[in-house]
């Protein structure tokens, strides 16, 4: 599957020359994190960035209680920004979602599972393929994309507010902190 599915993606990713696309994400991390799009232009009137109260209560309660939903802040912001974002950014983020095989494979084969049976992983690829354009031209988002950036982002709940002073971050510590998750993701368990 790995081979036919990297073909697939090299057929459909000739077309975007984009030089650093997973920048097209962090404006999800933004706003889950600090509740702010612009961080840039918040760095150049202000020293420091503050984490969210949101996040921090949402942190804060998935360390305490980590049966609960833990991604529902991650969802919403997701939902969010896949409905405004510009083609762009669309186009970006797909490129993102074919670049990180193993996830998407993961996805693939596990929407290919119906009752317990695999069906055709050729319509599964095709269907996936479709929704990645679906998305792209008309913003229509496939579940999978959401189980996507779960998966992608799996270990969010690991940046913890209170192991900055102050709740807050300089310039540099949100350089660090972001570059763990604008990189292909690689470092990541499927529980």
């Amino acid at each position: 599957m790995r081979v036919f599915l990297y073909l697939r993606v090299k057929k459909y990713t000739h077309i975007m020359e984009i030089r650093n696309h997973y920048l097209a994400l962090k404006p999800i991390l933004n706003r889950t994190l600090f509740a702010l799009d612009d961080t840039e232009h918040h760095f150049q009137n202000h020293e420091k960035l503050i984490f969210d109260n949101v996040f921090i209560n949402y942190h804060s309660r998935f360390l305490k209680e980590q049966d609960e939903d833990k991604h529902e802040l991650l969802m919403m912001n997701l939902l969010e920004y896949f409905e405004e974002a510009n083609l762009q950014n669309r186009q970006d983020i797909v490129r993102v979602i074919l670049e990180n095989e193993l996830i998407t494979e993961t996805i693939i084969f596990m929407s290919s599972l119906d009752k317990g049976k695999a069906i055709n992983s050729e319509e599964n690829v095709q269907a996936f393929l479709l929704s990645l354009q679906m998305f792209e031209a008309d913003r229509i988002v496939n579940p999978q994309f959401i189980l996507f950036f779960l998966l992608y982002f799996n270990n969010l709940e690991h940046v913890n507010p209170y192991n900055f002073t102050d709740c807050e971050v300089s310039k540099s510590e949100y350089d660090i902190l972001f570059s763990r998750y604008l990189q292909l993701q690689t470092d990541f368990k499927f529980v």
